[in-house]
């Protein structure tokens, strides 16, 4: 093979022989004319993430995504930056990587921006598997997302950021977020300020409510529930940026 000075630094270390063995599943099990190119060119791609992973991840598993980020990888491989995104999405529903999310997003925390007139936060994600989960997040969890397709960002209200920052909470946080919220909104009712409210159109409404009083009385409360949170940190962030 030619000299390919990029393969080596990526590859001098990997398992080869784990890899051939997973090739070789998909042509010596009575299938040996069966596999399509794509399924093929799937697992490559699969291998050569598993590479470039490893070569730009640090101490605590968040990878540098400008690094590996789809214009990188298309200028090395020689593909368009959609079919890039395309393939990052399938290897990942094929061959899936656990990652934390909620660090990577953290690790991108100084390019998050909160536009103060439509009280919208605005979170560029352009890996396509970190943009995903973090939609799934928070529509899984009852939340709304002003999401375009072909864009690289995540748009979201601060109530919603809220109620998805909610969800990230410990119960003995949730106590204490409910509580402060009730207490700003006269709502503080001492037979059940230890209650987590079950009901989500209920905590909606008073995260709503919370969110209308203005950002410096949500930093307040925020910061009462856990200041060590993510979430809670990217939101006080972007807070105290904006008063600056």
């Amino acid at each position: 093979m030619r000299y390919n000075e990029n393969y080596e630094n990526l590859f001098h270390n990997f398992d080869k022989t784990a890899a051939f063995d997973k090739i070789a599943e998909l042509f010596y099990d009575r299938n040996f004319a069966s596999t399509s190119k794509s399924e093929i060119e799937l697992l490559m791609f699969s291998f050569y993430m598993e590479a470039v992973i490893k070569a730009n991840q640090r101490e605590d598993g968040v990878i540098d995504y400008v690094k590996c980020s789809d214009y990188e990888i298309a200028k090395q491989l020689g593909l368009t930056q959609d079919r890039i995104k395309t393939l990052k999405l399938k290897k990942q529903a094929r061959y899936p990587v656990e990652f934390d999310w909620q660090k990577s997003l953290a690790s991108i925390k100084n390019n998050i921006r909160l536009e103060s007139a439509t009280r919208r936060i605005i979170i560029p994600v352009t890996d396509p598997n970190l943009n995903a989960e973090i939609r799934n997040f928070i529509s899984s969890h009852g939340g709304f997302v002003d999401f375009e397709s072909g864009k690289d960002y995540i748009r979201i209200r601060v109530e919603y950021f809220l109620m998805l920052m909610y969800e990230t909470l410990q119960i003995e946080d949730k106590k204490r977020f409910n509580r402060e919220m009730k207490k700003k909104l006269g709502k503080a009712n001492s037979l059940e300020d230890e209650l987590i409210p079950l009901d989500k159109h209920e905590l909606f409404n008073n995260v709503l409510d919370l969110a209308n009083t203005g950002l410096q009385t949500v930093d307040t409360v925020i910061q009462i529930a856990n200041p060590e949170n993510t979430l809670i940190k990217i939101l006080h962030g972007l807070i105290a940026a904006r008063e600056k």
